[in-house]
């Protein structure tokens, strides 16, 4: 039976501390069979489309409905594409289109997650990373006009996004010093902004492109940029892409969100350059209040520091 209004479902994640990634649980099925089910973990990445691991793809018995061209280390390889539904535990199955990962994966890994939740599919709710009591909590929030209770299957060709009675796009204050926010008014596949990096000591100030990524454990910056001030280099050590284990570098460096809001980090250097500057990751992120909230395909990202916890001087290693 339908509501009169609709009816917020959240699906809420704690954790026991302070997270560099966003690794659930999900549900992931065939659009041609939705009654066949997978329950595999996954890891929450606004950088990124979803993509789903050659595991799960055998093991749900997924059939490609098309290729594309994925551009990874400086040249192109065909990938497959599936149409399948994507289900976080709130009753409400979403169909996302999702690219098979060249890394084979195995579906309950809690380091290198089979299936990863895209912006394609985050956008279209209300999506929260903060922290409570040093502990990173997400929430996920989307709509439904049906009996919560029961499973509700969106339509690939519907427009869903985070209705209600909602009109426009709430207005959060811009004169908190602790707050910043950007207004986009469609979401693709990336969330850019602009921010400032300097070497630790403020100096040499420059405003770079970026993107807010869930997805990356550690801020980075890419190889062309680091080459042009070379930021002193701190260590070598280890993070997670979508296939592989990598070796990189880390340099230090202060990434400025705001005039008021700045984070000492040790960023890693991209062996490849990226679209952006500086990519803006969990190592950052988790330290503040980060919200993306999207209506009618428009959407607001805020980022909040918590000064009470954070120190905005803070140093964040890469794992050796």
């Amino acid at each position: 039976m339908k509501s009169e209004k609709p009816i917020i479902q959240t699906f809420k994640a704690e954790f026991d501390k302070i997270k560099n990634a966003i690794i659930t649980d999900c549900i992931i099925s065939p659009i041609e069979n939705p009654l066949k089910k997978a329950k595999m973990k996954a890891l929450w990445d606004t950088g990124s489309s979803c993509i789903i691991s050659r595991a799960a793809v055998k093991k749900l018995g997924l059939v490609p409905v098309r290729t594309t061209l994925h551009y990874c280390k400086g040249s192109y390889t065909v990938r497959n594409v599936y149409h399948v539904y994507v289900n976080t535990f709130t009753n409400i199955y979403i169909p996302v289109e999702a690219m098979e990962s060249p890394f084979e994966g195995i579906l309950d890994n809690p380091v290198m997650p089979p299936f990863i939740i895209g912006l394609d599919f985050i956008k279209k709710g209300n999506f929260t990373i903060t922290q409570v009591e040093s502990r990173s909590v997400m929430n996920f929030s989307l709509p439904t006009i049906e009996d919560p209770s029961t499973e509700n299957y969106i339509e690939f060709e519907d427009d869903y996004n985070l209705d209600g009675n909602l009109t426009k796009l709430p207005v959060l204050t811009t004169e908190d010093d602790d707050i910043v926010t950007m207004e986009y008014d469609e979401i693709k596949s990336s969330l850019p902004c602009s921010c400032n990096i300097s070497f630790p000591d403020d100096s040499q100030k420059t405003e770079v492109s970026a993107m807010w990524d869930t997805g990356a454990t550690q801020s980075m910056i890419s190889k062309s940029f680091y080459s042009k001030f070379h930021f002193p280099i701190v260590n070598n050590g280890y993070i997670a892409s979508v296939n592989k284990i990598n070796r990189i570098s880390g340099c230090k460096i202060k990434i400025h969100i705001s005039d008021y809001i700045s984070y000492e980090v040790i960023a890693g250097i991209q062996d490849e350059d990226e679209r952006q500057d500086l990519l803006i990751g969990m190592d950052v992120i988790s330290l503040g209040r980060f919200q993306l909230t999207n209506i009618h395909g428009e959407a607001l990202l805020s980022f909040e520091n918590y000064k009470s916890i954070v120190n905005t001087n803070l140093h964040t290693t890469l794992k050796n």
